[in-house]
């Protein structure tokens, strides 16, 4: 069980840091458009960046919980994750 796991954590660093170049840029991309403001940086500023880190981590956190839905510390560790990112 120890392998899939760091597999899905390498896969994980890997989505969580091509959606977050995507959403960094995403704003200016689609031309300023309201919808993408929430989820995207608008500006420089330090809780841009963190929801741009915030966001990908939590879909992706999604994803995994299906598949370790068996792990009752999933939920625990993945949230001391996210805030320490």
């Amino acid at each position: 069980m120890e392998k899939p796991i760091k597999i899905w954590q390498l896969f994980n660093a890997a989505i969580v840091t091509l959606l977050g170049t995507l959403l960094h840029f995403l704003y200016g991309l689609t031309g300023d458009c309201a919808w993408v403001a929430p989820f995207s940086a608008v500006n420089e500023s330090t809780f841009e960046h963190m929801k741009i880190l915030f966001f990908p981590m939590l879909l992706f956190a999604i994803i995994e919980g299906f598949f370790f839905r068996d792990n009752k510390a999933f939920w625990c560790i993945k949230l001391k994750g996210t805030l320490l990112g």
